[in-house]
């Protein structure tokens, strides 16, 4: 792996910030650490960059050693490449300029290669001579990209990259970068405290509550098979529903399903059920409709069950219904996810989890 993160721990005076956090990159791949205010997302890319001391742990990039807790190496010596929060772009360079920052010790013929090649591939070609305060904050975000690339490090870290954009602007610039990273085939490690961003640009996920990795997986993994309940709750909305053991079926309020292997009979569960597990069917169990949300290609509907339960369905928004309406549904859930009734809230909502 080109980025190992072994068992670190980094902390301020008697509090500690990262507890043990562990997971590793590929060449080409895009990782994501996710989570909400305080988590240690930052601090954790603050480490890997070099600007953070660790208290036991291990850092190794490109196969060598960067940080232990009796020795850091230069963030300069690194082979790491950064794009901050507010870019960070210098107000009297032009593009080329800001481009060109960090490639002074190649040949003027190499560097003017260099700064071209990153034009071309970030789609700047044109403005190599306009400053700053001349560009869109989606060019800015491009020009702090091709900075970063140029001196090709073995790994970029990417703070927050895309939260000073317009939710629009963001999605649209995203999708430009993920796909300016895999042409280039750079490591990329980035934070964000958006599920949607981490699960649109990265290939694998880490989600971070206090200081500690819950789960490290593909984003596919992370929504249809959380590790804990705050893993499902966080990546997404949801519905529980009580669910038992009975002669070798699960049995809930939308009917039975063929049981995990291992539970025992009458053991007490509680159901994940996401919104694009059910679809209508005519024949299913009965559903009246509560609450309904459009939008656009898709309605979001809120149903009450016979059992007394609430759960969440996305339909195409031409299964069109009524609130007040009673539809049939069936549960079409490929992985069956099951949590210990304790740990389970009637009804999950996303969170808006703000912060760095």
């Amino acid at each position: 792996m080109i980025l190992e993160v072994d068992d670190i721990w980094l902390g301020y005076e008697e509090t500690s910030v990262i507890r043990g956090l562990s997971f590793g990159l590929d060449t080409g791949e895009i990782g994501c650490l996710l989570g909400a205010s305080g988590c240690g997302k930052t601090t954790a890319l603050r480490a890997i960059a070099g600007f953070e001391p660790l208290r036991a742990g291990e850092i190794r990039i490109g196969g060598k050693v960067a940080s232990t807790p009796s020795f850091r190496l230069a963030p300069e010596k690194r082979s790491v490449g950064m794009v901050f929060q507010d870019h960070a772009l210098f107000p009297h360079l032009d593009v080329a300029g800001n481009v060109g920052f960090g490639l002074r010790r190649l040949s003027k013929k190499e560097r003017e290669r260099r700064i071209g090649e990153l034009l071309d591939l970030t789609g700047l070609d044109g403005y190599s001579h306009r400053y700053p305060h001349e560009l869109s904050g989606g060019q800015q975000q491009r020009v702090a990209l091709a900075r970063a690339l140029a001196p090709e490090p073995d790994v970029l870290l990417m703070d927050e990259p895309f939260s000073n954009l317009d939710a629009r602007l963001r999605r649209h610039v995203g999708e430009e970068v993920r796909n300016i990273l895999k042409n280039r085939g750079t490591a990329t490690l980035m934070v964000t405290h958006d599920q949607q961003e981490a699960f649109a640009l990265a290939d694998r996920v880490g989600l971070l509550k206090d200081g500690r990795m819950l789960q490290w997986d593909s984003p596919y993994q992370l929504y249809h098979r959380p590790a804990s309940h705050y893993v499902a709750a966080f990546t997404g909305r949801g519905s529980y529903l009580r669910a038992h053991v009975e002669a070798d079926t699960l049995v809930h309020g939308l009917g039975r399903s063929p049981v995990p292997a291992d539970r025992p009979e009458g053991d007490e569960l509680a159901l994940l059920i996401r919104p694009d597990d059910i679809r209508p069917d005519a024949d299913g169990p009965r559903a009246r409709v509560i609450a309904r949300q459009f939008q656009g290609a898709q309605i979001l509907y809120r149903l009450a069950l016979d059992s007394g339960e609430e759960i969440a369905a996305l339909f195409p928004s031409h299964d069109d219904y009524a609130v007040d309406q009673t539809i049939g549904v069936t549960l079409d859930a490929r992985h069956l996810v099951l949590f210990p009734t304790a740990q389970a809230e009637p009804f999950i909502t996303p969170t808006n989890h703000n912060g760095n």
